[in-house]
């Protein structure tokens, strides 16, 4: 993944939320071979520290984050400054899926947790990194939504309401960069089915039809989802391209 003069094209630092896994591993993955350094983040230890081993010490710094805090997202962005002197790129990967279940019979704490870490994890990452990019004079922030975050169906409210969040946040940001000048790029990421293990929580149930297409959303998953190192593979090229719209699919 080389530009055609063959100078890498992200030969700097980027600052990876969600990398224990699926989409956020492999966009790590992909960045390391292309010359970033990288912080890793992730409230899952034990995956984040088997990246780290296996991208190299030198190269990649992990944290233990949840995204949901303002505090770690801070503690984060200060970890990468003080290691690596500054943030090219800020992937905001870390999401979950909750539903399943029709939107008035989740419990509170349901769409809270979808709410904290798909929407919240983002806008606070937004608040810790621009600053320090503003200071730094440049980056790029890429947000990552979802088709959920463009279109809407049944039995995923709290995923699409907080993916669609992280949409309109996304292009109100730029907007506002624009607006004040600031050398700041933005993109948002929203890929269809994607092979990992999202939608795991999910329980089919031949019974309902909210439990028929929670079997049919896995299954699709699995066998058609598109694998998450070609999500990343085409990312990164419309990153590389500086586009604000990542549609991998």
């Amino acid at each position: 993944m080389e530009t055609t003069e063959g100078q890498r094209r992200f030969d700097g630092v980027a600052v990876v939320t969600g990398a224990a896994q699926g989409i956020g591993r492999a966009l790590a993955r992909a960045l390391a071979g292309e010359g970033a350094r990288l912080v890793l983040a992730d409230i899952d230890e034990a995956g984040l520290a088997a990246l780290q081993r296996e991208l190299g010490d030198d190269k990649a710094l992990a944290l233990r984050t949840d995204v949901s805090r303002a505090d770690d997202i801070e503690r984060l962005r200060d970890a990468a400054q003080k290691r690596f002197g500054r943030v090219d790129w800020l992937f905001n990967n870390a999401g979950v899926l909750p539903g399943g279940r029709n939107c008035w019979e989740l419990d509170a704490s349901q769409w809270q947790r979808a709410l904290d870490i798909n929407l919240g994890g983002v806008l606070h990452a937004v608040r810790a990194f621009v600053p320090l990019m503003v200071r730094q004079g440049g980056g790029h922030i890429v947000n990552t939504s979802s088709m959920g975050g463009l279109l809407v169906g049944p039995w995923m409210a709290p995923y699409t309401v907080s993916k669609h969040g992280v949409t309109v946040l996304s292009e109100s940001l730029q907007l506002e960069l624009a607006a004040a000048g600031l050398p700041i790029k933005v993109s948002v990421l929203c890929p269809g089915a994607v092979a990992t293990g999202i939608a795991a929580g999910f329980a089919a149930d031949a019974d309902t039809a909210a439990g028929q297409f929670a079997g049919g959303l896995k299954q699709a998953l699995a066998t058609h989802g598109m694998a998450p190192e070609e999500v990343a593979r085409r990312a990164l090229d419309g990153v590389a391209a500086g586009r604000f719209w990542l549609l991998p699919h």
